[in-house]
């Protein structure tokens, strides 16, 4: 009997590509939403000129996205916790990606940990 592949690539076409790409969409539209909205809360650790606030809540859900302060005064780091209460899941897939990638990054020397 012979197989038809055209829903084996369908499905493949749908969970890996499709559903990230619109998850990521939502996450950053929503990241950007409440986190730039002092009514839903959240704290500042710097002064910034575009209001962002940092939800440590949000940030486990959104890999870190959510330290949105912090990401607006160091945008060139990947690890975006700046207090030891804070913490960036993505911070775990950084060994992942050096594996097989050489990505360049800013050294911010002070405050990468």
């Amino acid at each position: 009997e012979e197989r038809d592949w055209s829903s084996d690539v369908c499905s493949s076409d749908l969970y890996g590509f499709c559903l990230p790409a619109t998850i990521s969409f939502f996450q950053d539209n929503l990241v950007n939403w409440f986190c730039h909205d002092p009514r839903f809360g959240g704290y500042a650790l710097f002064q910034t000129k575009d209001n962002s606030r940092n939800h440590p809540i949000l940030s486990w859900f959104t890999f870190g996205l959510a330290l949105h302060n912090n990401h607006h005064r160091f945008p060139g780091r990947f690890n975006f916790d700046s207090l030891n209460n804070e913490f960036d899941p993505a911070i775990l897939f950084k060994p992942l990606l050096q594996l097989g990638c050489k990505f360049p990054t800013q050294k911010h020397a002070k405050y990468d940990r």
